[in-house]
């Protein structure tokens, strides 16, 4: 059946329905407070499953801090037609709220259980800084779930997430454009600035096979994550490696530093002192492709 076809078959019978037998057919929507400040919302099917998928959010800059139980709507339609409940917070700020995603996190499952019952299973799934969430959640909380996914997780934790960012950042600022800040501490205007500063040096250097082959190096030692499809195979072209490792570069190194992290933590908490950069190299994984780039490149 075509999907024009089904969502007509579906609203011809939801019109056949009685009144109240639509709206208890419906999926149930909540949203609320926490007493942290941080809200919630919840969906659960009428045909309910059992099994709660608990949902902690990546990072979010800015004021707006609304609360999330997806990554998005096509996730909530598709799973509450599976029979799972869903929910999730805001934490109680933006930014990176690992001291707040998880006592939030744990409040709207009592939230939950309050308004529907406790599930028969809770499962905790998340994504990047959420990822982190999540490990956080299933460590210190196991007794509350029953599984869980860390969907491309900050699993490093902060201090080597920013450190790694640092190291990629500090060896492209040296090798091609020295006059660039290495630690992202601005905030507002000044931030974008340093960002658009960033962002035309880089796409400068990749315009030269000189400037590629830095790129590369940098997001070796960044650990730059590779799309799957540029590691699935040793015959991958040089060039598309590097491309990957270009648009990778920026993301992973200029981590935001500002009143989100460093006044939370109290100050700069990145290091570079004694890192063997060669070691780092050669722990990257990426070590032959960034050879290839300097051979390219006629560098050494």
């Amino acid at each position: 059946m075509t999907f024009p076809r089904l969502v007509a078959f579906l609203l011809f019978a939801l019109a056949l329905a009685a009144p109240a037998s639509r709206a208890a057919d419906a999926p149930r929507h909540v949203e609320g407070h926490l007493a942290s400040g941080a809200t919630y919302v919840v969906d659960v099917p009428a045909t309910w499953n059992g099994t709660l998928l608990l949902y902690s959010h990546g990072y979010a800059r800015g004021p707006d801090n609304p609360a999330r139980n997806a990554p998005d709507t096509g996730d909530v339609n598709g799973l509450l037609e599976q029979g799972y409940a869903l929910a999730g917070s805001s934490y109680a700020r933006t930014g990176w709220a690992i001291e707040q995603a998880v006592p939030d996190q744990l409040a709207t499952l009592d939230a939950f259980a309050e308004r529907f019952g406790k599930p028969r299973r809770t499962l905790a799934w998340g994504s990047s800084m959420g990822g982190l969430v999540t490990i956080a959640l299933m460590e210190q909380h196991p007794a509350r779930f029953q599984g869980g996914l860390a969907i491309c997780a900050s699993a490093s934790g902060t201090l080597g997430m920013m450190n790694a960012a640092l190291d990629g950042a500090f060896v492209f600022s040296q090798l091609a454009a020295p006059e660039l800040p290495v630690l992202m501490t601005q905030a507002g205007a000044e931030a974008g600035k340093a960002r658009a500063a960033w962002q035309a040096a880089v796409d400068a250097a990749q315009r030269t096979p000189e400037g590629r082959a830095r790129i590369g190096l940098a997001a070796a030692v960044a650990q730059v994550p590779l799309p799957q499809d540029n590691i699935a195979s040793a015959d991958t072209p040089l060039a598309d490696v590097q491309t990957a490792l270009y648009r990778g570069l920026l993301p992973a190194t200029l981590m935001p530093r500002d009143d989100q992290t460093e006044r939370a933590g109290g100050g700069n908490f990145s290091w570079n002192d004694g890192i063997d950069y060669a070691v780092q190299l050669r722990d990257s994984g990426r070590a032959e492709w960034v050879r290839a780039l300097y051979k390219e490149a006629g560098l050494n």
